[in-house]
């Protein structure tokens, strides 16, 4: 079901590749930068907390109810901090890049409306998994999609440029919001009262990840703002549509974290995990080769998906490529550590990746894509090696205490 979802949205995202002139394309591909940035801004390592606090609560429909209460007061409030950031940011890239102030303002007025559907959708969906209603949170996400997409079939037979096709984004997200709230109201309150002794856990989780999440914020839309800043409207664009290719390696990530993860959780003894990790790594390495192979084989077969404005791609695809995957492995090694709590010196990655950014700056050209994209592959390098360090010191420890390391 995950993966027909991903499809879903990836139709919608390469029908806006094809239907969108560059220019209106690069609009769009700032505006969806702000959307992400503001989502994880607003997090800020609450959605940890309503899984760790719901997962000890979940049998009481009153505490259950409060806790996303409490989680809801708690994500405006930090949206009172992100907002502000991330909407500065975007108006000098939609300026940097000519937009229209009256276009630049409308479409960052857009993005801000879909938080509430975003809030919503992210914080109701946790109880329904909680509660083992898997099933029906993905069904929702795959009604949503489809009427984006028929939405957006439709704009392009008429009329679509960047500000239709955010306001159509905006309406499924709020749409989904709409629906998974109601299903939620199966198993919660929607009057329940704040929790001061719940907001004070949560506030706990906020306080260990805020800075470290505020830094991956910016960093995971790094290469649209680079180009922004050093290319021009029609780089823009074109990083843009490169970075809809990677929805294949969403797929697989949407696998890993919905049947992996939980595996890598409930893994009692060392050697099944070890076995689970080995076998995760090998099949994602038969996927990832098998994916590069093609991108330096028949790149212009692969961007026949992404329309004739972009045939001239071929020596950025394999880099974009190279990125995903390089992301892909972190992803894995990733789930592994947070699966089993081993998280140390995670600060140190910040501090790893300014540095090596400060000395990339003096040598890539930024203003083209493929700099760009090299750029992107090299900073993914220090949180690789530094969650491997994760993983190695984890399975070192458990193996010579004989059980399963927390951190």
């Amino acid at each position: 079901m995950q993966g027909v979802v991903q499809l879903t949205m990836a139709l919608s995202g390469f029908l806006l590749v094809r239907v969108l002139d560059k220019r209106e394309f690069a609009a769009y591909t700032i505006a969806t930068s702000l959307q992400a940035i503001l989502s994880m801004l607003t997090d800020s390592g609450i959605g940890t907390g309503l899984n760790a606090v719901g997962g000890r609560v979940w049998r009481d429909r009153g505490a259950l109810s409060r806790l996303v209460s409490t989680v809801l007061e708690i994500r405006f409030k930090l949206a009172w901090v992100a907002v502000p950031v991330g909407v500065g940011f975007s108006l000098y890239l939609f300026r940097q890049n000519e937009v229209p102030w009256l276009k630049a303002l409308s479409l960052t007025a857009v993005i801000i409306m879909t938080l509430w559907g975003l809030f919503n959708t992210s914080v109701y969906a946790t109880p329904l998994r909680l509660h083992g209603k898997y099933l029906a949170v993905q069904k929702l996400e795959l009604v949503a999609a489809l009427i984006r997409l028929t939405l957006l079939c439709g704009l392009a037979l008429i009329f679509i440029n960047a500000l239709a096709a955010v306001l159509v984004a905006t309406i499924g997200a709020t749409l989904q919001a709409v629906l998974v709230r109601r299903r939620a109201a199966e198993i919660l309150d929607f009057d329940a009262p704040r929790d001061a002794g719940q907001g004070k856990e949560l506030m706990v989780f906020i306080r260990k990840q805020f800075l470290t999440v505020f830094f991956f914020a910016f960093q995971g839309q790094i290469t649209i703002w680079l180009i922004s800043i050093f290319g021009n409207v029609e780089k823009v664009a074109e990083l843009g549509a490169l970075g809809r290719l990677s929805v294949l390696f969403a797929v697989i990530a949407s696998v890993l974290n919905g049947v992996v993860v939980p595996t890598y959780a409930r893994c009692e003894t060392l050697a099944r995990l070890v076995r689970l990790f080995l076998v995760s790594l090998a099949a994602y390495t038969v996927f990832a080769g098998s994916l590069f192979a093609c991108s330096v084989l028949f790149p212009r077969e692969i961007l026949w998906v992404l329309g004739a404005k972009y045939a001239g791609l071929t020596r950025e695809l394999p880099w974009m490529v190279a990125g995903s995957i390089l992301g892909g492995f972190t992803g894995i090694v990733w789930s592994l550590a947070t699966a089993r709590g081993w998280i140390w010196h995670a600060w140190m990655a910040p501090i790893l990746t300014i540095a090596l950014q400060i000395i990339l700056l003096n040598y890539l050209n930024l203003g083209e894509v493929k700099g760009v994209l090299i750029f992107g592959w090299f900073c993914s390098i220090p949180m690789l090696l530094l969650v491997t360090y994760m993983v190695v010191r984890g399975i070192i420890k458990s193996r010579l205490t004989g059980t399963l390391a927390s951190c």
